[in-house]
């Protein structure tokens, strides 16, 4: 499998990479979903964990390149790496030619999204795309640098914290365009401040709004989201949309690269796969 695809729009080359992998507990991936039904297309490991991936969009312009989620990074300690079993990373995709992004952004600043943002550089931890302009949503910074005991494991400050101190950000605080062609839709749900990216009107990048295909039916829940009931409201309304402006999507975690339409059908909704 080759790990991205390219889709080309009105204003945009796109690109969905798979960038790495890593593994999660399958019970929480799915929340209340019985172990019985989640494992039958995601199969445990002997520590209960399933295999997903780190997937990324970067969008080309004629003005700029802008890079949606930079993934784990590499700054692990053994016993993270042992935990989690890492592999792979941003930086081993030199030929989209990292150094040349524009524009970084998040759905929001869990590990497993924003880890690949900062790296080790003699001995200090620093901005990885040292020609990019940091873009993070307003709530996600405030909960991520106040984080309570439920959250306190999955903000780790060493993968945003020299990014503000680098003062090479910007904060987005409403919904909307945050460059022209991308807009940005607060969800809630997973966090407080998760958002979802708008492409040319066209293409979707869920983030763990939907994490993987599977869990596009409205049950599977992670455990992980700190807003459960959001997570499924909102879910409902952004299907919809999907749905009715023809958008195809993409997830930050599907092992397999999945992308298509959404449709809906006996009281479910599916995913109309395409290559």
């Amino acid at each position: 499998m080759k790990n991205f695809k390219r889709f080309i729009s009105k204003n945009f080359e796109i690109y969905y990479i798979k960038i790495g992998e890593f593994k999660l507990d399958g019970g929480s991936m799915f929340g209340t979903v019985p172990k019985t039904i989640w494992e039958k297309f995601y199969e445990p490991d002997q520590k209960n964990r399933i295999l997903l991936s780190q997937n990324v969009l970067i969008i080309f312009s004629k003005n700029f390149k802008f890079l949606i989620e930079p993934g784990c990074g590499n700054k692990w300690d053994e016993k993270r790496k042992e935990i989690f079993e890492f592999k792979g990373g941003i930086e081993n995709f030199d030929y989209f030619d990292l150094k040349k992004i524009n524009y970084v952004s998040f759905t929001h600043l869990h590990f497993d999204h924003a880890g690949g943002a900062t790296r080790i550089f003699e001995n200090k931890i620093v901005p990885t795309f040292e020609n990019a302009i940091y873009l993070i949503r307003k709530e996600e910074i405030e909960d991520a640098l106040n984080p309570n005991e439920r959250t306190r494991a999955s903000y780790l400050k060493e993968d945003f914290l020299p990014i503000i101190e680098s003062k090479k950000f910007i904060e987005i605080k409403e919904d909307g365009e945050i460059i022209e062609g991308i807009k940005v839709i607060r969800t809630g749900g997973h966090t407080r401040g998760h958002i979802i990216f708008l492409i040319d009107g066209k293409f979707l990048f869920f983030g763990d709004l939907v994490p993987t295909s599977r869990h596009i039916h409205l049950p599977y829940i992670m455990a992980y989201d700190n807003f459960p009931i959001e997570t499924l409201l909102k879910r409902k309304e952004i299907y919809e949309y999907c749905i009715e402006n023809k958008i195809q999507v993409f997830f930050p975690h599907d092992i397999e690269l999945k992308t298509g339409y959404i449709r809906f059908e006996d009281k479910k909704f599916f995913l109309d796969e395409i290559s």
